[in-house]
């Protein structure tokens, strides 16, 4: 058995006002924002003078994290867009844009125009990232076990587990 209801069109702006103050009273920003929430924390005895020297390890190759993960994505892949970085790295446009200008004044990065459509540009490494990529991963793959060395067997495969997870 169905149910339904008949209103009168006069009376279609009352209904749209009552159940717009209801959705209001029931649903909020937080209800309605896509959230990730990781029911895992970080021991405050790894948060210290060590994860800092660790990341310091980067500091030589004079860029930053987000230009390290725009590289690694590019690794991936020879040529995306920027609005295509911005949703992997879940950037907004504006602040990807000044990212890219550095890493395109650093010689990191080329933008070209698209010979697929000529409205947009791509973004590719250049020679010299693609070195730096090389060096950076040795650098990435040892400060990842420094930072895990304290982890158990049991702890490091969850926690690969989870990040595969949420590459997913």
């Amino acid at each position: 058995m169905a149910a339904g209801f008949t209103i009168e069109t006069i009376k279609l702006p009352l209904l749209q006002k009552a159940l717009e103050d209801k959705a209001e009273l029931m649903l909020n920003k937080d209800l309605l924002t896509r959230n990730l929430r990781i029911d895992s924390e970080l021991p405050l005895s790894l948060i210290n003078i060590n994860l800092y020297e660790s990341l310091q390890k980067l500091a030589p190759f004079g860029i930053t994290p987000v230009q390290q993960l725009i590289l690694m994505l590019l690794g991936e892949d020879e040529f995306l867009s920027p609005a295509e970085i911005s949703e992997k790295i879940a950037m907004d446009s504006a602040t990807l844009s000044g990212v890219l200008e550095r890493m395109a004044e650093g010689g990191m990065i080329k933008r070209e125009e698209n010979p697929e459509d000529r409205r947009s540009i791509r973004v590719s490494l250049t020679a010299r990232a693609k070195k730096m990529q090389e060096d950076l991963a040795g650098q990435r793959k040892a400060i990842n076990e420094e930072l895990t060395e304290k982890l158990t067997l049991e702890e490091r495969l969850l926690l690969k587990r989870m990040l595969r997870d949420l590459k997913a």
